[in-house]
């Protein structure tokens, strides 16, 4: 299984609005971590903070769930109308668990692959689709929370404009991402 749609509560309407305007505000700063790692006309990945109130706010929403002991922070993919095949550093995350706020202006798709070849991949990099074989594939719904697994190859597809979605850190590995 390669992602799970969770039975989990949408957030409500007027808390979105507020957490879409906190992602407008810390947005205008560079990202404290960005993955564009990846080929030069392939969009990037990044990590954006939310404030704190809003944080504790869904901390309560979600208490007692799957999400109870995570931060939640913004993550956006953008800049390209695709994200490179690549497996995710296990220094960061195997898996990870989302909210999509807005999946961009197109049906972007998260699309998972096996790898064809005996050739051992490296993460973090760009990974050649010609020996990939595509196994899974997803179109994120606005609104929906999901678990998506990240220590195989996956990519996104048919991207345009922004995706924004909220992205849970475990509280135990927050120190991967903020140094």
């Amino acid at each position: 299984m390669f992602f799970k749609k969770l039975d989990l509560p949408s957030i409500p309407e007027n808390l979105k609005k507020e957490i879409i305007k906190d992602f407008e505000k810390s947005y205008k700063n560079p990202p404290p971590v960005s993955f564009d790692l990846y080929k030069k006309d392939s969009g990037s990945v990044s990590i954006y903070p939310m404030s704190t109130h809003l944080q504790m706010l869904l901390s309560r929403i979600y208490k007692n769930t799957i999400l109870d002991n995570y931060i939640f922070t913004f993550q956006v993919v953008e800049g390209g109308e695709y994200v490179s095949p690549h497996i995710d550093p296990d220094t960061h995350r195997s898996e990870a668990y989302y909210y999509i706020l807005n999946k961009g202006d197109t049906p972007a798709k998260t699309v998972w692959y096996k790898n064809l070849s005996d050739e051992k991949l490296n993460q973090a990099i760009a990974i050649n689709y010609d020996n990939l074989e595509i196994v899974d594939e997803l179109v994120a719904e606005n609104d929906n929370w999901y678990w998506f697994k990240l220590n195989e190859i996956h990519s996104v597809e048919n991207l345009s404009g922004r995706r924004l979605m909220i992205f849970c850190l475990d509280k135990a590995e927050v120190h991967k991402y903020i140094k």
